[in-house]
């Protein structure tokens, strides 16, 4: 019996995915990524309880994929986000924790890395009158 090219079957899903669901979908074959590659997973957004000012908290993971030689990359990216990052004019960044579990997994020579954070960023003071 003559398996299926594994490809076929990725398609497939794809098509079933796009026609019944409605969802853009894009198939990456881990050799055609260049690595490293990071990307940014936005997890949750939410009201921050505060009597002084509208804050907000926001969850997002970043996930870094690299090679065996590149770990230094994951310890760069978690640094540069502790040290924070510039908001748009009228939004202060209050504090850049790490939030749940971080991940580093190895499968072959390929390195998975999920970091996550939770900012809390103050929109504007509260005034009483």
């Amino acid at each position: 019996m003559k398996s299926l090219n594994f490809i076929r079957v990725l398609e497939a899903v794809r098509t079933m995915l796009q026609e019944k669901g409605g969802i853009d979908v894009s198939i990456a074959m881990q050799d055609q990524v260049g690595l490293p590659t990071t990307m940014i997973e936005m997890i949750e957004q939410e009201e921050e309880e505060s009597r002084t000012a509208w804050k907000e908290k926001y969850r997002f993971a970043v996930h870094h994929y690299t090679n065996e030689m590149d770990l230094a990359g994951v310890e760069k990216i978690d640094t540069l986000i502790q040290t924070g990052f510039t908001l748009p004019e009228g939004y202060k960044l209050m504090a850049v924790r790490h939030f749940g579990k971080q991940n580093l997994v190895k499968e072959n020579t390929l390195i998975h890395a999920k970091t996550s954070f939770e900012v809390s960023i103050c929109r504007e003071l509260k005034v009483k009158i």
